[in-house]
């Protein structure tokens, strides 16, 4: 039940006795106007019904269960809370540079495939687009080339071992003859020597023989692998350097192409090529961004940046994401101050979380203006409340308190308040309601329109 007190203006007051008394009666004419009155039901003070005066307030409002639940009221329970003396700073969100990548071609050629567009996902190894490149093709022919030649070089040596081993093998027999007739003093020792000298002879030319081999061989190690290292100079992954190195028809077909990758994980914030474009190793292709973490650039002027400190809390607060603190720590304290500002860039990582005012992956946007609240000190004070919560009207600071609850409905009660800043979004009750007592938080438009108007949608507290 919503009470009113009733403050008639003296205009309105004059009309109603002109209107009650049209003439003066003789003292004996039987009527009793006061009498009268009562018995009309309608009396200034402690009738029927109560009519507040356009535009005043009741402190008292009552709302039934289904008005509480369509009205958006909420209600927090007023409690000890930390009070912090904070720093107000502007500031602008900025891309987090040890994040960020810029995808560029390792040789000069011109752009075949274009594989990812602006906004698109895309993780460490995934290709961005695919370039064809004569100064590439030269490199893996030069590459297939030095891996051809060694191969044949291993096989030459493989068969060189097997000859020259057979060779020493038969002078050893030889020999074993030799040495065998002549001490049964069949052979002569010329013939024994003779053999001998043919083995010697063998295995000299083996060893000298597979010696060039194997140098020949190890010269063609070294050049494969350097025309190996050059392509993956250039740009070219495993996995293509492994198709190179395969027998597919099709390689000598792309023997010039090679894929752009991403060396970090993100979104495409900007892409410069078209298909067609000639590009080189000084143009960035692609612009990646990892937006999982952001900078928050604050700018602190002159006089007050000796209260800032590494470590220090911080609230931020963002225009394009209202209704919420976000909370962070200073990182960096710039080392330099810009002459005409006067001010020093203080910078705050901040995590990209989700948030409710928008869904979108991402929310916070390198670009978006805001503001920082670095807290200085802080203590305990015994009650703290939401600043959502406080209800400004002229000269008058008020919370609604919930008074009682039951099945029907919610009472509030209006409770003028004394409070002060206690930062992040919360102040501090100096006076008027007490630690444990309930109060609304939000649908306060509904509460500070029912208290004027006597019901929810207009009308009159009966």
């Amino acid at each position: 039940m919503i009470t009113h007190q009733v403050r008639l203006p003296l205009s309105a007051l004059l009309v109603l006795l002109l209107a009650g008394c049209p003439g003066k009666k003789p003292e004996g004419d039987g009527h009793d106007h006061a009498q009268g009155e009562e018995g009309h039901g309608h009396e200034e003070e402690g009738g029927g019904h109560e009519h507040g005066e356009h535009g005043e307030s009741s402190d008292t409002v009552e709302l039934t269960k289904a008005q509480l639940e369509s009205s958006g009221v909420k209600t927090e329970t007023a409690a000890v809370g930390s009070v912090a003396t904070t720093l107000a700073v502007t500031a602008v969100i900025a891309a987090d540079l040890d994040a960020q990548v810029h995808a560029t071609a390792k040789v000069p050629g011109v752009v075949r495939s274009v594989k990812k567009q602006l906004g698109d996902k895309v993780a460490v190894g995934d290709v961005l687009c695919e370039i064809e490149s004569v100064e590439l093709g030269q490199a893996a022919a030069e590459w297939v080339k030095a891996r051809t030649l060694l191969e044949s070089q291993r096989t030459l040596l493989t068969q060189e071992e097997a000859l020259l081993g057979r060779r020493v093998e038969l002078a050893q027999t030889v020999l074993d003859r030799e040495e065998r007739l002549k001490s049964q003093e069949i052979g002569t020792v010329r013939a024994f020597y003779e053999a001998e000298q043919k083995l010697a002879e063998a295995q000299l030319e083996r060893d000298r023989r597979l010696l060039e081999v194997r140098a020949a061989l190890r010269q063609l190690e070294v050049e494969q692998s350097a025309a190996r290292s050059r392509l993956s100079a250039m740009g070219m992954a495993k996995d293509e350097l492994d198709r190179l190195a395969s027998d597919d028809p099709a390689v000598s077909q792309d023997i010039g192409k090679i894929s752009v990758r991403a060396a970090g994980k993100g979104i495409v914030a900007a892409r410069h090529i078209t298909l067609g474009e000639y590009v080189g190793p000084s143009d960035v292709l692609f612009e990646l961004q990892d937006l999982s973490r952001v900078w928050v650039e604050a700018r602190v002027f002159e006089k007050d940046l000796r209260l800032v400190r590494t470590g220090q809390k911080a609230c931020v607060r963002l225009e394009a994401l209202p209704g919420g603190c976000f909370d962070a720590h200073v990182t960096l304290i710039g080392a330099t101050l810009d002459r005409e500002s006067r001010a020093a860039v203080v910078r705050i990582e901040l995590e990209n979380a989700k948030s409710d005012v928008w869904p979108e992956a991402f929310p916070i946007r390198p670009g978006m203006f805001g503001t920082v609240e670095v807290i200085l000190d802080e203590r305990m004070a015994p009650v703290v409340l939401p600043e959502a919560a406080v209800v400004h009207e002229g000269a008058e600071t008020f919370v609604f308190v919930r008074a009682s609850e039951d099945a029907d409905g919610v009472t509030f009660k209006r409770h003028e308040v004394v409070i002060r800043d206690a930062g992040a979004g919360r102040v501090e009750v100096v006076s008027g309601i007490a630690a444990g007592e309930v109060v609304a938080v939000s649908g306060l438009f509904t509460l500070k329109s029912v208290a004027r108007q006597g019901e929810l949608g207009g009308g009159h507290s009966h």
